[in-house]
């Protein structure tokens, strides 16, 4: 009887120590399992950014003004659809006829209201996320210059070429339309006759 008595203590110390252990390592593997998962830096690369940014520059010069969208340069055949998302992605993802746009918007971001003679600093093209482990955003500015800039710079560069814009569409919403001066058709005079002149 003492022999048991003894054996079912070990067994409950035992347990009890394996129990201590174990609880530590299923926390952990609970934690790893139920972690929110990173949300996925999806950024075309500096080569992508480019394509983009030559095709813009070639659609200028053939039509002396840049595309209304990075769709159109699509439907020239200056760019494929994969060059407007990250190369990260599963699947690119699927275009809409009905609405001609994507399901999703592309991993670029294009301001298409800049114009050639806009101050060179202001942004064109950027990318949403850091294409690299980093935090450097690529940026292709109005003159076709490609730089990497930290996301604080970035915003600040994106907020002028927001007020660029708004100033502009502010200038032609608010310039007064020009009246056309009113004609006026002189008056026929008719000759009057006299009883005199008859005579």
């Amino acid at each position: 009887m003492r022999e048991f008595t003894k054996s079912f203590i070990w067994a409950v110390l035992l347990g009890f120590v394996i129990t201590l252990v174990c609880i530590p390592i299923i926390k952990s593997c609970y934690e790893y399992i139920t972690r929110p998962k990173p949300f996925p830096r999806y950024a075309v690369s500096y080569a992508q950014i480019k394509k983009i940014a030559d095709a813009i520059a070639k659609y200028e010069q053939s039509d002396n003004r840049r595309p209304d969208s990075l769709m159109t340069l699509v439907t020239r055949g200056l760019i494929s659809p994969d060059d407007l998302f990250s190369q990260r992605r599963r699947r690119r993802p699927a275009f809409d006829i009905t609405t001609g746009r994507f399901e999703t918007n592309p991993d670029v971001l294009y301001f298409p209201g800049l114009r050639k003679e806009d101050p060179a600093r202001l942004v064109l093209l950027c990318t949403i996320m850091p294409p690299g482990e980093g935090n450097s955003l690529l940026v292709v500015y109005n003159d076709y210059h490609i730089e990497e800039l930290p996301p604080k710079k970035l915003r600040q560069a994106i907020q002028q070429t927001y007020y660029q814009l708004t100033k502009r569409l502010r200038t032609i919403t608010t310039k007064p339309a020009t009246a056309k001066p009113a004609t006026t058709k002189p008056a026929t005079t008719a000759s009057i006759t006299t009883g005199a002149q008859k005579r």
